[in-house]
């Protein structure tokens, strides 16, 4: 394999932008996402681009159907930053990553900008007027990774979160709106507070909890509440790649992941 060096000079503005946004957003994607995403025009060259990036090593094809591709340690170094977007992941992790690009190309025909740098994140809350005391942090510092943040065209601002189907609704619903109940009455008007799902059972269960006694409790104070935004995702369920045809994939499945040697079949694990 050529250099790293050797390897980055080959990627044009396209390419670049490609693996750059990829990464932001988790990290793995399929060949329609990669089309809509602005790789190539149709599927087939988008394939034949995506086959191009796994020989030069900014890919890996993980799944077998649909055909996913996730980022490697070379994709992230374009970035300068992980985002954990070359690790292992379990199934469930990897179609909450998926949605988090259907959400992004649903996303941007509002009009809107993702501000991805978290840099940036806190620079955008704090000229709205909130108080950096008052960003979400971990550790003692501010810690905004797990939300995307975009500036909409209207002006205002959504926060939105991705469902994570192997946690409960409660605790997602309730933890997004303390993070953020301070942070709301700084948004502009129109501004929203998500968490993206692409299951209509999960969406029915966030409905339940939203209206539960214990939610106006702790959204008590809040000036905007958390309600759901539902899609329909590019993936309900994954099929481990066959390691016949790339043998290098069976020592990158995430652990937990049952394998069927001599071939892959369906996965259990669906939005």
């Amino acid at each position: 394999m050529l250099r790293f060096d050797n390897r980055v000079e080959l990627l044009d503005l396209r390419s670049d932008t490609f693996l750059n946004t990829l990464v932001q957003l988790g990290g793995y994607c399929t060949i329609g996402q990669a089309k809509r995403l602005g790789l190539a025009n149709s599927e087939t060259r988008a394939l034949a681009h995506l086959r191009v990036f796994e020989q030069n090593g900014f890919l890996r094809r993980v799944f077998g159907y649909p055909v996913v591709y996730q980022t490697t340690k070379s994709a992230t170094r374009l970035v300068g930053t992980d985002r954990r977007a070359r690790r292992l992941h379990t199934d469930e992790s990897v179609l909450n990553r998926l949605l988090a690009v259907d959400f992004y190309l649903d996303a941007i025909n509002w009009t809107a900008d993702f501000v991805f740098d978290h840099e940036m994140k806190i620079t955008l809350l704090t000229k709205l007027g909130c108080p950096l005391a008052s960003v979400p942090e971990r550790g003692g510092h501010p810690y905004l990774w797990d939300e995307f943040f975009l500036k909409v065209g209207d002006g205002s601002v959504t926060i939105a979160q991705i469902d994570e189907q192997q946690r409960g609704t409660f605790s997602q619903a309730k933890n997004l709106a303390t993070r953020y109940r301070v942070i709301t009455r700084f948004l502009p008007q129109y501004s929203n507070l998500y968490i993206i799902t692409g299951s209509e059972a999960r969406d029915r269960s966030y409905q339940r909890v939203l209206k539960h006694p214990d939610m106006d409790l702790v959204q008590s104070g809040s000036a905007i509440p958390v309600t759901t935004y539902l899609m329909m995702p590019s993936a309900r369920f994954l099929a481990k790649t066959d390691p016949s045809t790339n043998p290098n994939v069976e020592q990158e499945i995430a652990p937990g992941s049952r394998h069927r040697r001599g071939g892959w079949s369906p996965r259990l694990a669906r939005i």
